[in-house]
């Protein structure tokens, strides 16, 4: 029966609490993936920074050859 209203069993037959459980369950690899792409973009800042501040001297230092 699940099969042929493409949903699975819980979908059709489970409590609200339960439906929402499953759904929330489905979601978490998607929300961890998030996460670690933010983590990854908040360890990165300040390497861009130190980039941006080295080339921010080159500019200054070729301004004045």
């Amino acid at each position: 029966m699940a099969s042929y209203f493409n949903a699975t069993a819980t979908q059709l037959l489970g409590t609200e609490l339960e439906i929402q459980l499953e759904i929330g369950h489905d979601n978490i690899d998607e929300y961890v993936k998030k996460a670690i792409m933010i983590l990854e973009a908040r360890n990165a800042i300040p390497e861009i920074l130190l980039f941006q501040k080295k080339i921010n001297n080159m500019v200054r230092s070729e301004k004045f050859e």
